[in-house]
């Protein structure tokens, strides 16, 4: 992964993709980044909202109280991400990931509680 600076928006370069023999490459335009790296400062106007950016991950070989329906019934709504994680990284991120945004510090620990109980 690596940021390439195009006219003050970062670009971050997340994966590269062979397709039919064409590479296909990945990117996410982060303008706050953009702002912090060029401008030392933010410039994107603030939203009023702040919020929490909760992840939480599920291993192999354990029993949990909830199902993926019942998570994603309950914080849809909240829910950035979700998927299998990558099997190299099973070990240490756990096999099945949830990544959510979430409003208050007493709601991340409800969050990480509900997906791994």
């Amino acid at each position: 992964m690596g940021n390439i600076l195009i006219s003050n928006v970062v670009f971050t370069f997340m994966a590269v993709f062979v397709c039919g023999g064409t590479l296909i490459y990945s990117f996410i335009c982060r303008p706050i980044y953009a702002d912090m790296v060029c401008f030392d400062e933010r410039r994107l106007p603030e939203s009023g909202e702040h919020f929490y950016c909760v992840y939480a991950s599920r291993k192999d070989g354990h029993r949990y109280a909830r199902s993926h329906e019942e998570i994603m019934a309950r914080y849809d709504a909240d829910m950035v991400m979700q998927e299998e994680m990558p099997s190299m990284n099973w070990p240490q991120m756990g096999r099945y990931m949830y990544t959510a945004r979430i409003g208050s510090a007493d709601e991340v620990e409800a969050f990480v509680r509900f997906v791994q109980e």
